[in-house]
């Protein structure tokens, strides 16, 4: 149990460090429901009671099966070898005639240290990727969390240990083994008719009282502490799916375009293929790479200067390029609508679902350096230089909001020029917490924000969405600049060709609107 109690520090650890409440939350709802788990199997262990000792266990198993049920991704799948893993344990000690609850206890016990050891490795394997340095070292900053993390890990391989050596005392009681004493009448022996009858099975000794107290003391205050990040875990979240941050396009009022760029401004479009923007070298390929983006710029403008938008593609920093679908589909209708539209490759250095801080850096020192270019080249493309847009749909839009708040520039050309964004617009985006957040970090600007997310979103999970919205806030980003757009049942990126659900059609208007705002387009009419 007090072993259990080091998943209850690692959200404060959270908390300290990255100062989000809703993510420290999100951790702290399984970790210390997992401890109130620990607690009530340990106290299955320490009663005479078979009803009490029933009721504790099985609160352990519910509480394990909901913790198991939230995890993202495999929570189903998880939750239903849970329950298999019970079943055939079940059966197991039917078969051996093995007292049930024992060997319920011993299979929870073994389950948990198992796991415990998986999430507490994977943990100090997370915390490598996602605090690391451009060197790949862990930044300094960072170092004390990243040892807490190898501190738990050790601990977990301590419990992992205990249960081993618990186990086989747990499983020594057979089915029919309760406790008897023998008659006296029954174990006198001749000669010895003035000894005491002795039990079969002696009781344990009761701790001193100190020792009880103490141990009693200690699990109250580990049970209140998990009991109350649950319930503040609990009544967060409950108030964030009742009143979520932003607008459900359920309720969303839907206006045309009202502006002088809107769709179909355009008659024709031209397109610049493959235009350098600037050189960087990559860590993945080994060499100099040669950093390329596509012009869409109207034939005919309307106006002497046009505002710029700087598209960028998704791709959990591993794969696709500027030529996919919704990235020609969304350069053409900016283009379209009389804007100019650069759509960029940017250095692919990613090289696991869990993304390094590295991968995410580097994007977005590329993306400044294309905005530096945009700038540089604004009189000959015919662009106002302060009227740049970001717009990015997964790994591209955390890249995009992401921009402003990174203070470093890099080295992948133009240097000299502005990188700013007026704007960011992003398709299931969020701003990236272990590259804006980082300690080294002393850059905090903000940029205007408008995000649509699929509410089933099982890539960029909703949560960072609202972690977003909300540290926007609170650096004081007003909700009309500041705006989450929810899709009802959409899922990762539901925008442009091939999505499941494509609301790119109704929401078009709604982002023009919203830019011609935020970046007063009304003055290049």
């Amino acid at each position: 149990s007090l072993l259990g109690l080091r998943w209850c520090l690692l959200p404060l650890t959270v908390l300290f460090f990255s100062g989000s409440v809703l993510v420290a939350c999100q951790l702290a709802g399984h970790f210390a429901a997992w401890t109130l788990a620990l607690l009530c199997a340990d106290n299955s262990q320490r009663t005479d009671k078979t009803r009490e000792a029933t009721v504790w266990l099985s609160l352990a198993m519910l509480l394990s099966a909901a913790a198991l049920a939230c995890v993202p991704l495999v929570g189903l799948q998880a939750l239903a070898a849970f329950l298999v893993y019970l079943g055939v344990v079940c059966a197991g000690a039917k078969a051996c005639k093995r007292r049930r609850s024992a060997v319920l206890f011993a299979a929870w016990c073994l389950g948990e240290a198992t796991l415990g050891l998986l999430i507490s490795s994977g943990l100090v394997f997370a915390g490598s990727t996602l605090m690391a340095d451009e060197s790949g070292s862990i930044e300094h900053g960072w170092l004390l969390a990243w040892r807490v993390f190898c501190a738990n890990c050790a601990l977990s391989v301590l419990s992992f240990a205990a249960v081993l050596v618990l186990i086989p005392k747990v499983l020594k009681s057979k089915a029919t083994a309760a406790p008897q004493y023998i008659p006296g009448e029954q174990s006198q022996v001749i000669g010895a008719c003035t000894e005491e009858p002795l039990p079969l099975s002696q009781p344990h000794p009761e701790p001193k009282r100190p020792t009880k107290i103490l141990r009693i003391l200690l699990k109250a205050i580990s049970a209140a502490c998990a009991f109350c990040m649950v319930a503040c875990t609990t009544v967060i979240f409950l108030f964030l799916h009742v009143f979520p941050p932003g607008e459900s396009m359920d309720n969303l009022e839907l206006p045309a375009c009202t502006g002088c760029f809107c769709a179909n401004n355009v008659s024709a479009v031209n397109v610049d293929r493959n235009v350098v923007y600037g050189m960087a070298h990559s860590r993945r390929e080994g060499r100099q790479q040669e950093l390329v983006l596509d012009v869409y710029h109207p034939s005919n403008r309307s106006a002497d200067r046009s505002p710029a938008v700087l598209l960028i593609h998704g791709g959990n920093f591993m794969g696709s390029d500027k030529r996919n679908g919704i990235m020609v589909s969304e350069a053409r209708h900016f283009a379209n609508a009389g804007f100019v539209a650069f759509s960029m490759d940017y250095r692919l250095e990613g090289s696991n679902y869990l993304v390094e801080a590295g991968a995410v850096r580097d994007a977005v020192h590329d993306a400044k350096a294309a905005v530096r270019f945009i700038a540089r080249r604004a009189e000959f493309y015919g662009v106002d230089a302060s009227r740049i847009v970001a717009w990015g749909e997964s790994a591209g839009g955390i890249t995009a909001t992401s921009m402003n708040s990174l203070g470093s520039e890099g080295d992948s050309g133009s240097p000299g020029y502005p990188s700013n964004v007026s704007a960011a617009v992003g398709i299931s985006s969020t701003m990236w917490p272990f590259l804006v957040g980082a300690p080294s970090n002393q850059q905090r600007n903000v940029t205007p924000w408008f995000n649509v997310h699929g509410q089933m979103d099982n890539v960029v999970f909703p949560f960072l969405a609202v972690m977003t919205h909300t540290y926007l806030l609170a650096r004081g980003m007003p909700e009309f600049v500041n705006r989450i757009v929810w899709v009802p049942g959409g899922v990762h990126v539901p925008w442009g060709p091939g999505a499941e659900l494509d609301v790119s059609a109704q929401l078009r208007p709604v982002v023009m609107n919203f830019l011609t705002e935020v970046m007063d387009l009304q003055k290049l009419c």
